[in-house]
């Protein structure tokens, strides 16, 4: 393949195949109800899912009961969404935003941002993040985070290659992230997709380049925001362990925040 790739997050029905078709969203949407039951307070009616792409566990957030919508910055995503939710009908609802600048009618009761689409490029763009999710919610709703921030302990490069079939189109995907500057703790994650169906070849690419975050320094972003305070986090959706400061964080954490009714103080946030 010599010519250029595809933007893949412009080719939605490629990309819910190649990076969503695995997820278990059932899990997701049932460890964010588990999460609610202990620590809302109330009953959730509303959840915002961020960065929600082709919103794969649209489906089962409305099938829990929870009115869904879901924000993303690409129409292309935002389109296939729609038709492919399109019998949910006023329970479901899709807008494009960017999740530094959210703008919504009314508040929600919940907001996550999962598998891992936590893009900010420096401490002060996630403070700019948090700020933005903490101004959607109610008092006392949640923000809900799973696989954003990294064990400072883990090498956080990967490389992975699978292959994937869907009646003719077969799917071969290289998964990578790299250090672009280390010091910075700047990363690049990158995903390419062959694409066969027939005698037609395809290839598809997409680039992030964002900022990873330890637990210190996640923590130290939270106390930046005034109007969030820190819940818990556990080691992936098993929320019968709670992780505490001995414990070892795994790669794919989930951490819950809670939005107060009074702001309390920000602190200072060190440069990144």
């Amino acid at each position: 393949m010599t010519q250029e790739p595809y933007p893949l997050y412009d080719a939605p029905d490629v990309y819910d195949q190649a990076c969503c078709s695995f997820r278990d969203t059932a899990v997701e949407a049932s460890g964010v109800q588990r999460i609610a039951a202990a620590h809302l307070g109330f009953e959730p009616k509303s959840v915002l899912d961020l960065c929600c792409g082709t919103a794969p566990n649209a489906a089962d957030f409305v099938g829990l009961g929870y009115r869904y919508v879901g924000v993303d910055r690409n129409q292309c995503m935002l389109a296939y969404a729609r038709d492919r939710y399109r019998d949910l009908g006023d329970r479901a609802e899709f807008r494009q935003g960017d999740v530094e600048a959210l703008a919504l009618p009314e508040p929600v009761d919940i907001a996550t941002i999962l598998s891992g689409s936590f893009f900010p490029h420096t401490l002060d763009g996630a403070v700019r993040i948090l700020e933005s999710v903490a101004g959607c919610l109610r008092p006392g709703g949640l923000f809900i985070l799973e696989a954003c921030i990294q064990a400072p302990e883990e090498d956080p490069t990967m490389r992975s290659e699978y292959s994937l079939e869907f009646g003719q189109r077969h799917l071969n995907v290289l998964a990578s992230l790299s250090f672009v500057d280390g010091p910075r703790q700047l990363v690049e994650y990158r995903i390419r997709v062959d694409c066969t169906e027939g005698d037609a070849q395809r290839r598809f690419e997409s680039v992030d380049r964002f900022r990873l975050l330890d637990p210190q320094e996640f923590l130290g972003v939270v106390a930046q925001v005034a109007a969030l305070e820190f819940v818990g986090w556990w080691d992936g959706w098993d929320l019968s362990k709670p992780l505490d400061g001995r414990d070892r964080l795994g790669r794919r954490p989930v951490v819950a925040l809670r939005k107060i009714a009074h702001a309390r103080r920000r602190t200072e946030l060190p440069n990144p």
